[in-house]
């Protein structure tokens, strides 16, 4: 599994508990990993080799509009 840093992650100082996103892969495709990351605790990304070409994902946790705490969705959506 490829995983964001949480709230509660003792290597990334973040405010906000509620954060965090992830990739729930099955055996066969975590051994088709390629290279993954992160940006803060709401976007992470995965490359995952396919038959043909390489295959990228990106998955992303936005706040809700009626959010009044910092991560707001336009501050996720401009780190995308």
């Amino acid at each position: 599994m490829c995983s964001a840093p949480t709230g509660t992650d003792k290597n990334v100082k973040s405010s906000d508990p509620a954060a965090g996103v992830a990739f729930a892969l099955s055996p066969r495709m975590a051994n088709k990993v390629l290279d993954s990351g992160y940006v803060g605790t709401r976007i992470a990304w995965v490359k995952i080799a396919g038959p043909v070409y390489n295959i990228f994902f990106i998955t992303t946790y936005i706040p809700h509009k009626g959010r009044t705490q910092t991560p707001r969705a336009k501050d996720t959506i401009k780190q995308l």
